[in-house]
């Protein structure tokens, strides 16, 4: 009995990374980005999610902390923090917009 629970619970999680990575992939397919999908799965899981939510943003100026947690449902400063980890890493960059920081994937070119 514990066998099949251990199985399904393994099952669970290969779904789970598997639609990470279907993600990751229709957003590298989708823009000019700088990073592929097996760097991504190398961060830890608070990172990804904070950068798929990145991804995801179509706005032109970027997305606020503010915002990234009003999706994330985390405190603003925690996303702060997980952004500006991203920016150090080379994943995203920063930019100041009027007085709001405003955070982008960085592209290729």
């Amino acid at each position: 009995m514990q066998v099949r629970a251990i199985l399904n619970e393994i099952s669970k999680e290969l779904k789970e990374l598997n639609n990470k990575v279907d993600k990751l992939i229709k957003i590298h397919n989708d823009s000019n980005v700088l990073f592929n999908e097996t760097s991504i799965l190398r961060l830890p899981k608070y990172l990804q999610e904070t950068i798929i939510i990145v991804s995801q943003n179509k706005k032109v100026k970027g997305i606020t902390a503010e915002e990234v947690s009003n999706v994330s449902k985390k405190a603003r400063a925690i996303e702060s923090a997980h952004l500006n980890s991203l920016v150090g890493l080379g994943y995203l960059t920063k930019e100041r917009v009027s007085r709001k920081v405003c955070f982008k994937l960085r592209n290729k070119y």
